[in-house]
């Protein structure tokens, strides 16, 4: 066997059984990564590792006794996979989340990946499904042949993508697979997520006003819901904070709760209560529920 380059790999099984024969491997030029073996069906010429330069047409050249020499040509295709794909925003390599980033603000997330032949494939999936690019750019290396690519993904830092995963892919082109049909390369993949700074939607105390006797105590939850960071919540008798508050915070941060509780006197009667939440990156977005209270004497 031979590439166009004359590099010879000789079995020779003219005499005695055929998987005894004599093998003589070219050290210097394949560094003594290819064998030749009949165990095979085919027998064939293993390259173990495959290196790039070993591309190209090899010849499989047969000789017999009696009858006239055959050749058969392989052109050999090394496959190169994809550089692990890298995260850029705003020319900066991210990991794991992007932000803090305010609602309404657009995001250009660039998917790179340097190192692959053929030409990379790049995409952007979220839960998947595949999203739609805004521009895909691509380089290659005069010498090795390889090739960077980017993928440009845009979006809108909203409630709806705060904290999902966008997932780059970079994978050869889907016409290289195996005899069984499975992909040569497994693809590569990057994720991250949006950090989006978002207000509370709803700031609510539960319960409903009722009648309370004087020298009872009342417990009140005050709940904020949808703010990232967390909100802070704030009980208020008229303009002075109150104290006896026990703070809490559920389902991963999106809820907020902090309870009230408060011994009522008659002078009580009438007072409103104030809840208030604000997410401390927006102090100017604050929601407030009040509470009036009802005071009888028993």
């Amino acid at each position: 066997m031979s590439t166009t380059a004359e590099t010879w790999e000789p079995y020779d099984a003219r005499v005695g059984d055929f998987t005894a024969g004599v093998r003589w491997t070219d050290r210097e030029t394949l560094g003594g990564r290819a064998y030749f073996t009949v165990i095979s069906e085919p027998p064939s010429l293993v390259l173990e590792p495959a290196h790039p330069q070993d591309e190209g047409v090899y010849t499989c050249r047969v000789d017999y006794r009696l009858s006239t020499s055959t050749r058969t040509n392989v052109n050999l295709t090394v496959v190169i996979p994809p550089g692990p794909p890298m995260v850029m925003w705003r020319g900066q390599r991210v990991v794991g989340a992007v932000g803090p980033l305010t609602e309404g603000e657009r995001v250009d997330l660039t998917c790179r990946s340097v190192g692959g032949r053929p030409q990379p494939v790049l995409t952007w999936w979220r839960k998947g499904l595949r999203l739609p690019l805004l521009t895909v750019n691509s380089s290659s290396d005069s010498v090795t042949g390889t090739y960077a690519v980017e993928a440009t993904l845009t979006l809108t830092a909203s409630r709806s993508v705060a904290g999902v995963d966008f997932t780059c892919h970079a994978y050869t082109p889907t016409e290289l697979h195996g005899d069984d049909g499975s992909a040569i390369v497994q693809p590569r993949t990057a994720t991250i997520s949006l950090n989006v700074t978002l207000p509370p939607m709803e700031v609510r105390i539960l319960g409903s006003e009722q009648p309370i006797a004087a020298g009872r105590s009342i417990r009140l939850v005050c709940r904020a819901v949808g703010s990232h960071p967390p909100a802070h919540l704030t009980w208020w008798s008229g303009s002075s904070p109150l104290r006896q508050v026990v703070r809490a915070i559920e389902e991963g941060g999106n809820v907020t709760t902090a309870t009230l509780n408060i011994l009522v006197e008659r002078q009580h009667d009438g007072t409103t209560l104030r809840c208030t939440g604000i997410n401390p990156a927006l102090p100017h977005s604050p929601l407030t529920d009040t509470y009036r209270l009802t005071v009888y004497c028993e």
